[in-house]
C-alpha cells in the first residue's frame, strides 16, 4: 500500500487490522495477561509499519518504550515469515463462526414482537449452550466442482491452465447434474447464481494458498479448531464453562434451537442453541 501511495490502506493494515488481531488474541487468552514474548514483536512490527505516517510517535515508541538506541527511521521494514494461508483460512472460519454464534444467541434471546395494543410477552430464557455441527468434507455438487477445478490447476505455478475461464466452465459443467439432483433449479442462470460464486472464491484461495484448498475436505481440522477454542467461544458468548459442544455430522431432525440453516458445509457449520430456566 505504501509503494502504491495508498496511505488509507496502509493505515488500516498497520493500525486497525493489527489491533483487531491483538484484541482477538486478548480474548483468546481469557483475561490472563498477554505473553511478553509476543507483545514485543507486535509493538516492534506496528511501530515500524506506522513510522511513515506517525514518525514522532513511532520514534518515541522505538526508543523510550522498546529501548532501542537508534531511530526508527533507519530501522527498516518488519521482517516476517511468508504468510501461512491455511492458518489464515482457519482463523477466518473461526471468526465467521463466532459472528454467526453471536447473531444466533441474540436472535434466540430476543423478546417476541408484541402485537399492536397488546403487552409484550415474556422474555425468552437465556441461552446456556450451543452445539456446532461440522461437515467433514464437501459432497453434493460441491465435490465435482472442486474436482474439476483441481484438474485445471497448476500448483507449482499457482495458476489456472489454460486459463481461469476454462476452469470455471469445467466447474459449471461438472456441477450441472448434481446441482439439479440436490434440488437446484436447472439452467445456466441457477448455476451462475449459486455454483459460480462458490467456484470463484475457491479459485482465489487456491492461487493464494495452493492446491490443498481444492480438496473436498478443509486443509485443517475444523472440529478440532472449535474444540480447541471452545472455552474462548463460551466466554465471548457469555455462556457457562462447557457451554460449547462440537459434533461431526448433521444435526438430528429433532435438535432443539435452530440457528444455522440446514446441513453443514466445511467452514459453514450448522448451529443449534439450548436454553435453561
Amino acid at each position: 500500500a505504501y509503494d502504491r501511495l495508498l496511505f488509507r490502506d496502509a493505515l488500516k493494515a498497520a493500525f486497525y487490522d493489527l489491533q483487531s488481531a491483538r484484541d482477538a488474541w486478548r480474548v483468546a487468552c481469557g483475561g490472563g495477561g498477554l505473553h511478553a514474548s509476543l507483545v514485543r514483536p507486535y509493538l516492534d512490527a506496528s511501530t515500524r509499519a506506522l513510522a511513515p505516517i506517525a514518525p514522532h510517535w513511532a520514534d518515541h515508541m522505538w526508543r523510550s518504550v522498546l529501548g532501542n538506541a537508534s531511530t526508527v527511521l533507519t530501522a527498516g521494514w518488519p521482517e516476517t515469515d511468508a504468510p501461512d494461508f491455511v492458518l489464515r483460512r482457519a482463523v477466518g472460519v473461526l471468526e465467521e463462526t463466532t459472528g454467526a454464534l453471536r447473531a444466533g444467541v441474540r436472535k434466540a434471546e430476543a423478546p417476541p414482537k408484541a402485537k399492536k395494543g397488546a403487552p409484550p410477552g415474556p422474555a425468552p430464557p437465556k441461552v446456556t449452550g450451543t452445539t456446532i455441527y461440522v461437515s467433514p468434507a464437501f459432497g453434493g455438487w460441491h465435490a465435482p466442482v472442486l474436482a474439476a477445478l483441481a484438474a485445471h490447476f497448476d500448483d507449482g505455478a499457482r495458476a489456472w491452465a489454460p486459463d481461469a475461464k476454462a476452469a470455471l466452465a469445467a466447474a459449471s459443467a461438472a456441477a450441472a447434474e448434481p446441482f439439479v439432483a440436490a434440488g437446484g433449479a436447472p439452467g445456466d442462470k441457477a448455476l451462475k447464481q449459486t455454483v459460480i460464486p462458490f467456484a470463484k472464491v475457491v479459485m482465489e484461495e487456491a492461487v493464494a494458498g495452493g492446491a490443498a484448498l481444492l480438496a473436498p475436505a478443509l486443509p485443517f481440522d475444523e472440529a478440532g479448531l472449535y474444540r480447541e477454542n471452545a472455552a474462548a467461544l463460551a466466554r465471548s458468548l457469555g455462556l457457562p464453562e462447557g457451554g460449547v459442544a462440537v459434533v461431526v455430522g448433521d444435526p438430528p431432525a429433532d435438535a432443539p434451537g435452530g440457528g444455522g440453516g440446514g446441513a453443514p458445509l466445511p467452514g459453514k457449520p450448522a448451529l443449534r442453541f439450548s436454553s435453561g430456566g
